[in-house]
């Protein structure tokens, strides 16, 4: 128990017949620690059963709400952590019965935190409605550093408030997945998407809704898909991102599942732009797991083309190319588990790997450079090769300031396009064309 709340525990004990004694703990001024009062699901105000698990760095703690394990006495509701000398918990993980579960990250310590479940988040003042008496609330909390009673704005649980999303649940009741409401699409939610949200009260016929997932345009979570299909249950649409690749150039995917602007240089790897050996057409961007067509050489050896966009460098600069191709499905503790001339490297055999490598990029303007035709040489044969999993690794840095740097991983799937001279040369149901077998 807490009876100073001063950040520590104090122990009274009772026991039969003999006088109470009080047990003052004085470790409070030398750590920090943080309380969690969680809020139960639907009518329910106390969450009975529900676990919290505390991470800072490597460490986790975990804690239960239980209403009472003594004979005539009752445990507190509110959880108390100890957190040593941190000022930050890095995740706390909430699961309420039912099996409903929030993530939250970089909260301080030395606070007392509420912890909402989804569907209360939003409604400031708990009537079960959102409407203008939570924006009063959420105004409060908006653009200032992130407090307790601030908690039910923050539904990314990301430790700060979430605007885009309450504009987007405004007025409703029973809210859909999160609206983003950046509807002049300017980067920002301001006064502007505020009018427009304004000028649509109410309106519900004509609203288009392109996907038919009854989430109108305008409020797509994941513009082209179905907001509502989460098929891991991560609480985050199918259709948003779930790797690098999935945003555009110059965005990063949040761990919230969402493409942002990147806050530095941006690496994306593509295919094409130019005619390289068996790569012929226009540039076309990788995607995390999809397809990659490499060539075979003229004497076995396995050429590998591909094309970078970046964004963050400087016209026209000169930078360090680093890059490694490893194999997926050959995992590794040291050298001795990989074949003979690959080495292991973050726990892969590696075929291919090349230190810093001078390269000038052109400026494709808007901000945006090119390296098309970057090359690696991979010494596995074409059937060892075709059909494997591989991970390409590439890292690009600024030759004159290394702090520009930008860095990219990147699994695919290797198709191999064989050299031929002849259909001949070919498997079965391939023909060659311009020296290189493809499927008729």
């Amino acid at each position: 128990m807490r009876l100073r709340n001063d950040g520590d525990l104090d122990l009274l004990l009772e026991n039969s017949y003999e006088p109470i004694r009080l047990f003052i703990n004085h470790a409070g001024e030398a750590n920090r620690s943080a309380k969690f009062d969680v809020v139960g699901s639907g009518p329910s105000r106390f969450a009975i059963g529900a676990n919290i698990d505390v991470r800072t760095g490597g460490d986790w703690q975990v804690r239960e709400v239980i209403a009472g394990s003594n004979y005539k006495g009752q445990n507190e509701l509110v959880q108390h952590f100890g957190l040593g000398s941190a000022a930050v918990m890095d995740e706390v993980v909430v699961l309420w019965p039912g099996g409903a579960t929030r993530t939250l990250y970089d909260l301080l310590a030395n606070q007392t935190w509420t912890l909402y479940p989804t569907d209360k988040l939003g409604d400031g003042d708990n009537d079960g409605d959102r409407n203008i008496d939570d924006f009063v609330i959420f105004a409060g909390c908006y653009d200032v550093p992130f407090v307790p009673d601030c908690e039910m704005m923050d539904f990314h649980g990301s430790g700060a408030v979430d605007l885009a999303i309450l504009l987007g649940n405004w007025g409703l009741s029973s809210p859909p997945p999160p609206c983003l409401a950046d509807f002049d699409g300017d980067g920002q939610v301001g006064a502007a998407d505020l009018a427009q949200l304004l000028g649509f009260w109410g309106v519900v016929d004509g609203a288009e809704d392109t996907e038919g997932d009854g989430v109108q345009d305008a409020c797509d979570i994941c513009p082209g898909f179905d907001d509502h299909v989460d098929s891991d249950g991560n609480g985050v649409p199918d259709g948003c991102c779930d790797f690098e690749t999935d945003c555009e150039l110059g965005e990063v995917c949040e761990r919230d599942g969402f493409c942002v602007p990147a806050s530095g240089p941006d690496l994306e790897i593509g295919v094409g732009g130019g005619a390289f050996a068996c790569i012929d057409g226009p540039y076309t961007k990788l995607a995390h797991g999809g397809a990659l067509t490499v060539c075979e050489g003229f004497q076995g050896i396995i050429e590998m083309w591909v094309s970078l966009r970046m964004t963050g460098f400087a016209p026209n600069a000169d930078v360090e190319v680093t890059r490694t191709v490893s194999l997926a499905e050959h995992p590794c503790i040291d050298a001795e588990d990989c074949d003979t001339q690959q080495e292991c490297l973050e726990g892969y055999c590696t075929p291919f790997g090349v230190g810093p490598t001078l390269l000038p990029l052109t400026d494709a303007g808007d901000g945006v450079n090119e390296l098309f035709g970057f090359l690696y040489m991979i010494f596995l044969s074409a059937d060892d090769l075709d059909g494997q999993e591989i991970i390409i690794s590439m890292s690009v840095a600024d030759q004159t300031d290394p702090s520009i740097t930008a860095s990219l991983d990147l699994n695919v799937v290797v198709t191999v396009a064989r050299f031929c001279f002849g259909d001949e040369y070919c498997p079965a149901g391939q023909t060659c064309v311009d020296g290189y077998c493809e499927r008729m």
